[in-house]
């Protein structure tokens, strides 16, 4: 029987990031620093899964469509029938393929919609961010990489966040991941050592920054250093303090489609976000998509490699089947 809260492993040992050979290579995040921040263009956390917009869905859809063999070959004979050496009418031809074609673009566009639908549904939740001093509830999409968020038990992940505090005195919360790797039972994750105390306190006098990975597929791996600066760096103040880098890795990491269990609440840095959260690089990756509540179980991915060996083989035989009848 499987524990009920395991840790989520990684592969490879985290790896710690200094050095000016690693700059070109490290993503920086200046944590609760709009202005700093900004300077850096990071994408927003608008997410968007649909596969067509206005224009494109005619062009896209129809060349999806004559990518098959089978809508291909129907086409040619369709053509054909329509000569002097047909003893068939056309529209018997033609009309089934308008017919066929005419459906399967009408499926693509109900589905498309439906993903329409939920990314907008996703992109209008509400998270609590601190902002001007205080907590306030925003939209998903306009929450900003280096933002402090709040996230209470039984809510998701807005984006992907540094774990800085919890409601626990361990600074520990447990997260379930059945949305990313389809698994039930929950997993550990411990909040980064020096911020549990009073994370908001120590932002504001530290003016943290976190130097980590660039935005990667890799939902398993993550490595970094939160850089705590002494107050001198900012406030002119001889303080006698030096710059603190504390390493960061996996069990630090609260990733974006994830769930919070078991514990009351949790206080995170968002580090990536939209299109650069791991889950959506992965996805993009694997050619795959998520309904934002349902997990990606493992039998979707093998019926869709069963019925990728279907149509190859009934392409191959139409192949045939083309050449025979034109030559």
């Amino acid at each position: 029987m499987t524990n009920p809260a395991t840790e989520l492993s990684s592969p490879s040992s985290p790896s710690v990031l200094h050095g000016n050979e690693h700059e070109h290579k490290v993503h920086t995040v200046h944590v609760n620093d709009a202005l700093e921040t900004a300077k850096n263009h990071y994408k927003s956390n608008y997410v968007s899964t649909t596969k067509y917009s206005l224009i494109t869905f005619v062009p896209k859809s129809l060349y999806e469509q004559f990518r098959r063999v089978a809508n291909l070959y129907f086409t040619i004979v369709a053509v054909l029938s329509c000569t002097e050496m047909s003893p068939v009418s056309p529209v018997t031809t033609i009309g089934p393929l308008v017919l066929v074609i005419g459906l399967s673009v009408a499926k693509e566009a109900y589905e498309d919609y439906k993903r329409y639908r939920a990314d907008q549904e996703l992109n209008s939740s509400f998270v609590s961010t601190f902002r001007n001093g205080d907590y306030t509830q925003i939209k998903w999409r306009e929450l900003k990489v280096g933002e402090i968020v709040k996230v209470r038990g039984g809510e998701f992940f807005p984006a992907d966040l540094l774990f800085l505090d919890s409601s626990s005195k361990d600074g520990i919360c447990y997260v379930e991941t059945k949305n990313l790797d389809g698994e039930t039972n929950l997993k550990i994750k411990t909040a980064v050592e020096a911020t549990t105390k009073n994370p908001l306190e120590l932002i504001d006098l530290s003016k943290p920054d976190i130097k980590c990975d660039r935005p990667n597929n890799s939902i398993y791996t993550f490595t970094g250093n939160l850089r705590l600066n002494p107050p001198s760096r900012h406030s002119g103040k001889k303080t006698g303090q030096e710059l603190q880098e504390i390493p960061i890795g996996i069990n630090n990491l609260l990733l974006r489609g994830a769930s919070l269990r078991n514990t009351e609440y949790v206080v995170g840095c968002a580090v990536y976000c939209g299109h650069d959260t791991k889950v959506y690089l992965f996805l993009t990756t694997s050619l795959l998509f998520v309904f934002h509540t349902t997990s990606l179980a493992a039998n979707f991915t093998s019926s869709l490699y069963f019925f990728g060996r279907i149509q190859r083989m009934i392409s191959f035989k139409l192949f045939w089947l083309l050449k025979a009848k034109v030559f």
